[in-house]
């Protein structure tokens, strides 16, 4: 099978060049796309696509979107619309298979050892962890394997859903669930993901948590949960690693009692400070600059919203006074 590497991103993140290169280090001849915009035109490992081109595709879903989300509308549309410009991108490349991944993915494998590892006899793939407690319904869309027909009829699912009030039905549950409960969250494209695998059925689905060949793909760095809670011992607020053993760095299953070979990492939020830690591709110009900035703008962050929140309430109070 033919894979071709696809990230998409909107704007210019400093960990960018260590993520991308990851990737084109592990694939030195496989096709890389990165549907983006002028700002992040600035790689010359890879092709980049100006997703404008292909801003008609959203127009359809834009017209019938309701947002019921906790998180910012801009965000969660977003999410969504990144499926419509990758189908119609695929239709215009003529691309029948596209391996997805999120930009704060480092990547250790050739996508054909994906593929024949985990993917192989299955036409659609991304990460669903077993507990999915009740309204959690999330598929993890970090690293996903699309065929231009699926992604088709997932395009068409996402449109039916809000346009059809029965499709709608257990959406609008999920919402009301949240409410009630007071919990973040709500509708995202991780839900209809999640929903859509059922209806494609899980047996036709191959999920990238599940250990093949002793390999699994790393659900969120930042947790113990992989395929089940707890399954990896973690040190500190990460996955604990081995490196020991090249070219995949190694967690230490729970439950098998064993290393397991994590073939990518996802290195979500406050992990995002590990990338070039993390990063096993060729030096290049800037990288120590880089290393640094991403360091200290992920292990800052944290630190800063920590004490934001105390100052708005004292700003909130004076202005009361």
């Amino acid at each position: 099978m033919s894979l071709s590497l696809i990230f998409i991103h909107q704007g210019y993140s400093d960990y960018l060049p260590f993520t991308l290169r990851q990737a084109r280090a592990t694939n030195p001849d496989t096709p890389i796309y990165l549907l983006g915009d002028a700002d992040n035109d600035r790689f010359d490992f890879l092709n980049h696509i100006d997703v404008s081109t292909f801003s008609e595709a959203v127009t359809p879903f834009n017209r019938v979107y309701r947002h019921r989300s906790t998180n910012r509308q801009a965000f969660e549309l977003a999410c969504f619309q990144r499926w419509f410009l990758l189908r119609a991108f695929m239709e215009a490349a003529g691309l029948e298979a596209v391996l997805v991944l999120d930009s704060d993915v480092l990547l250790y494998t050739e996508a054909a050892t994906l593929y024949n590892y985990h993917i192989a006899g299955h036409e659609f793939g991304l990460c669903i962890p077993d507990a999915q407690e009740p309204f959690r319904w999330s598929a993890f869309p970090h690293v996903l394997y699309w065929t231009r027909p699926v992604i088709q009829r997932f395009c068409d699912f996402l449109l039916d859903v809000y346009t059809d009030p029965k499709a709608f039905t257990p959406f609008q549950e999920k919402w009301n669930y949240h409410i009630k409960n007071g919990l973040s969250g709500g509708l995202c494209d991780m839900t209809a993901l999640y929903r859509f695998a059922h209806a494609h059925g899980l047996s036709r689905t191959a999920n990238f948590l599940n250990i093949s060949h002793d390999t699994t793909i790393d659900l969120n760095l930042n947790k113990a949960e992989n395929e089940s809670p707890n399954a990896y011992e973690m040190a500190g607020p990460l996955k604990r690693l081995d490196w020991s053993e090249a070219p995949y760095p190694h967690g230490y299953h729970l439950r098998l009692k064993r290393p397991i070979a994590f073939l990518a990492l996802h290195c979500q939020g406050a992990a995002k400070a590990y990338i070039p830690a993390f990063y096993r591709g060729p030096h290049f110009q800037g990288r120590k600059r880089l290393s640094l900035a991403v360091a200290m703008h992920y292990r800052l962050r944290p630190l800063a919203t920590r004490l934001s929140v105390p100052l708005r309430r004292l700003l909130a109070y004076r202005r009361r006074a």
